[in-house]
């Protein structure tokens, strides 16, 4: 489902993962999964192939 390192990602594909979080999930097995646990496996995977310091703030607000 996702890529081991965000250089495995053509820039199409990772427009597409980032359009997701805004966007309903198309990938969502039925509309019975909990699209709470889908999102925060988008978010934790963002985080673990950008290593960007600013984390999940490059997509959501701050806490």
């Amino acid at each position: 489902m996702f890529k081991q390192k965000l250089e495995h990602y053509t820039e199409a594909e990772m427009l597409a993962y980032l359009h997701e979080f805004f966007d309903y999930p198309k990938k969502l097995k039925n509309e019975n999964e909990d699209i709470n646990v889908y999102i925060s496996k988008m978010v934790r995977h963002l985080l673990k192939i950008t290593h960007h310091p600013e984390g999940s703030s490059l997509i959501f607000p701050p806490r």
